[in-house]
């Protein structure tokens, strides 16, 4: 009786902590997902801050000039890195974070030396072409 009854209890606890380990594994999953949404998030609002800069500085006249700053990191000190290449016609814009990349293709005239970094950068428009240089 005796030995039935510790067989008993360790086929239950084995079924607990089998348990409790799955409800754990879908918590940390969960959590996983989250915060890789949650840098998707910040990642396209960094893009966005560069597009609606590009766009403003497209619909005004030549001459136009802005400073803007990009922040260090997306968060929990997860670094990333833009790129903006120019070609005629057109241009693209890339953000690159863990094991991500994300690109945007401009329909703005963007000048091919252009280069953006994290921190403080300057948008300029001359003769229709918009650049972009960090400071």
């Amino acid at each position: 009786m005796k030995g039935q009854t510790s067989t008993e209890f360790v086929i239950l606890t084995t079924f607990m902590l089998l348990v409790f380990l799955v409800f754990l594994i879908l918590i940390q999953t969960k959590m996983s997902e989250g915060i890789v949404e949650k840098n998707n998030i910040l990642a396209q609002s960094i893009l966005d801050k560069v597009i609606y800069e590009i766009r403003l500085a497209e619909a005004v006249s030549d001459g136009y000039e802005k400073q803007f700053i990009l922040p260090s990191f997306l968060e929990n000190g997860i670094a990333y890195n833009l790129i903006i290449i120019g070609y005629p016609g057109g241009g693209e814009l890339v953000i690159r974070y863990e094991n991500t990349e994300k690109v945007y293709f401009l329909d703005t005239q963007i000048n091919s030396s252009s280069n953006i970094g994290i921190g403080r950068n300057i948008i300029k428009k001359n003769n229709g072409i918009v650049e972009i240089q960090k400071i």
